[in-house]
């Protein structure tokens, strides 16, 4: 596929290129794999402005690249040029809809991800898509949770769970599990780990990698809130492997993200404040790829424990890492956790 892809664009057959990508979208999405967007980019510059019948889902495919980047406000412009293209088609712009609803989840907007899942719901107009309509009803989950409608949520949730289950698509059902473990996460602990952990099942069964990720990442939290520190370390050594492998950005500076608050809260203060810095020194040399909170809350336990020479020099000497060095540097500080984590046991079973 990539060389015909190759010589489409070579030869100037872009719109046999077009088809070629997203014909493949489904696949790549799933398996994360992002030279897609590479393919979809190359389309839309030879096309220029006449993008033709698949214009909308391939500036969607460009906008979903710098998502995964950790550039929201890039995919979110994206997506915007795809949804008034598809406006000017006359179709339905779920799609780009849905790049814009994960964009205002990330940001924690959940009034616009609300208004996006209502416009996504309307474009669909009287067609039929169970597959759209399930992800619209976990989305609309999201945003009842984000504006603290808990129980509305989980409501929304099971329905979506029993629609995917009728349809009988594993990766649904997974997502919709997922997104009950969102939900039920900091609440209801148990409940949560044991929807993630069907919800991993499936997704490892049909080798969704970045459905793997996301869930991996939710579950290694609630085991860090109900204070399975072994299992916490586990998920955090696995998470970052995987995020790397695929080359996610956005989602590994959330996971590293997630390990500094970790650290933080176990009183590993330097270790911590080091992991940020790596963070903060990435974003800075390279802002599209990612982005850094300025309220992060393990920052502001750091700055009232740390003085702040301290501080400067901890995250001083984070930045100098790249995302490499910086991954290496949280699995060592893992590995010697866990080591700890053993020594004690061996101490209590004399």
């Amino acid at each position: 596929i990539r060389a015909a892809s190759r010589a489409a664009c070579r030869e100037g057959r872009f719109h046999d290129a077009a088809a070629l990508v997203w014909a493949t979208y489904p696949y790549a999405f799933a398996r994360t794999r992002y030279e897609i967007v590479e393919w979809a980019a190359a389309v839309v510059a030879g096309l220029g402005d006449d993008l033709g019948e698949l214009g909308p889902e391939l500036v969607t495919i460009v906008g979903w690249g710098h998502g995964v980047r950790g550039d929201v406000a890039a995919s979110s412009t994206y997506a915007r040029r795809a949804v008034e293209l598809a406006r000017a088609q006359g179709r339905d712009r779920y799609l780009p809809h849905r790049l814009l609803i994960v964009g205002a989840i990330l940001r924690g907007d959940g009034e616009a991800a609300a208004a996006e899942v209502q416009e996504a719901r309307a474009s669909l107009g009287g067609t039929s898509d169970p597959r759209a309509a399930i992800d619209l009803l976990g989305f609309e989950a999201f945003t009842m949770a984000i504006s603290g409608r808990r129980q509305e949520a989980l409501a929304c949730i099971d329905e979506a769970l029993s629609n995917a289950r009728a349809v009988g698509n594993p990766s649904q059902i997974a997502w919709c599990l997922y997104e009950a473990g969102v939900i039920e996460a900091g609440h209801d602990n148990a409940a949560a780990a044991v929807a993630l952990d069907q919800a991993l099942e499936l997704a490892e069964l049909v080798e969704n990698r970045y459905m793997t990720g996301i869930i991996l990442m939710i579950r290694t939290r609630v085991a860090a809130e109900s204070d399975d520190d072994v299992g916490s370390l586990t998920g955090f050594s696995d998470m970052l492997g995987h995020w790397y492998r695929l080359a996610n950005w956005a989602n590994l500076g959330n996971a590293i993200r997630l390990f500094a608050s970790f650290l933080a809260s176990r009183g590993h203060d330097e270790s911590a404040a080091i992991v940020l810095g790596g963070l903060r020194g990435i974003s800075e040399r390279s802002p599209e790829s990612l982005q850094v909170r300025e309220e992060d809350d393990a920052l502001s336990s750091l700055q009232e424990r740390l003085s702040h020479r301290a501080l400067e020099t901890h995250t001083t000497r984070g930045a100098a890492f790249d995302m490499r060095a910086l991954v290496e540097y949280c699995q060592g500080e893992i590995g010697r956790l866990r080591a700890d984590l053993d020594d004690q046991t061996a101490v209590s079973a004399r």
